[in-house]
């Protein structure tokens, strides 16, 4: 830990040097043109150098910034191309290097740097072939994915449609998904599983099981929540809810918001299927949410 540390430190050390070394060198008046190539050529160099320890630190932006100011001042400056183009910018650096060749047929360039530059040119277009063919293969796998989502929707709409359970596409509770994270699906052999958030009006608690099959009934719902090798609530540790003392209730509003319909409260069946009681609800002119919602209290409860 002790090296990695000190050679961050080394490297923003390094950072400030070039900083304050390329500020002294704006400063020098030219007393020549070769001053100022000079000149120009060390400003480069600084710019680079920089870029290097911004790379070394992973600031890649940074880096790509300095070498492009590196090769303004240097047009053949090669290592800063292959800086550009090790952090990333592939489509930039292949216009430079396609600039610089393209000035070799009008100003001769050493033929060893040419040929370093093709090279380049070359690992360009192949690293940008890779990075394009990795693209489309991920909008193929992301199209394949909608479809098998979408699939997956039309499936479950369709199966609802057969039981005659109407969803609603607005849910009753804000944040449900947030109280219970799971989601309705269809499995293998075409059998609806729901998940089922359970609110507590006495007590101002909730709970939920993420995954109830359709064709279970309710009094087993009850015996997997109330498992007694499933950890009790906090605010239950004497088990006074329990498979046998509790009962589940839906409240239903009345059927005109503008009327004075009293809401009914629909007391569940345990001998009843989850399909069956969602049928059952739906039946009363009440919409399920996507994440059912059960009301539970003690059976000498009246609330």
């Amino acid at each position: 830990m002790r090296r990695k540390r000190a050679s961050k430190s080394k490297l923003l050390h390094s950072i400030e040097f070039y900083t304050n070394a390329l500020h002294v060198a704006t400063q020098i008046p030219d007393a020549t043109s070769q001053d100022a190539a000079q000149r120009s050529t060390l400003r480069a160099t600084l710019y680079f150098n920089r870029a290097q320890s911004h790379f070394l630190l992973k600031n890649y932006g940074l880096c790509i910034s300095d070498s492009c100011k590196a090769i303004q001042l240097r047009p053949t400056y090669y290592k800063a191309f292959y800086r550009c183009v090790v952090a990333g910018k592939l489509q930039e650096a292949r216009t430079l290097c396609s600039a610089v060749l393209q000035q070799h047929s009008q100003e001769p360039i050493p033929s060893e740097l040419v040929e370093q530059f093709r090279k380049l040119l070359h690992n360009i277009d192949e690293r940008c072939r890779q990075v394009t063919s990795a693209h489309t293969t991920r909008q193929r796998e992301l199209i394949v994915e909608r479809k098998e989502r979408q699939d997956c929707e039309d499936a479950i709409i369709r199966t609802l449609q057969r039981r005659n359970i109407v969803v609603s596409t607005t849910p009753i509770f804000k944040n449900l998904n947030v109280l219970c994270p799971a989601k309705l699906y269809l499995d293998a052999n075409r059998r609806l599983h729901w998940p089922i958030l359970f609110l507590y009006p006495d007590v101002g608690h909730t709970d939920y099981l993420a995954d109830c099959s359709e064709d279970v009934l309710l009094r087993d719902v009850a015996t997997t929540l109330y498992a007694w090798d499933r950890e009790p609530a906090p605010w239950d540790v004497q088990r006074t809810y329990n498979a046998m003392s509790v009962e589940f209730y839906v409240p239903i509003p009345g059927q005109s918001p503008s009327s004075n319909t009293p809401e009914t409260t629909v007391l569940l069946q345990f001998d009843r299927s989850l399909s069956h009681t969602l049928r059952y609800l739906c039946s009363k002119g009440y919409q399920i949410p996507v994440i059912p919602v059960f009301y539970v209290r003690l059976q000498c409860s009246t609330s």
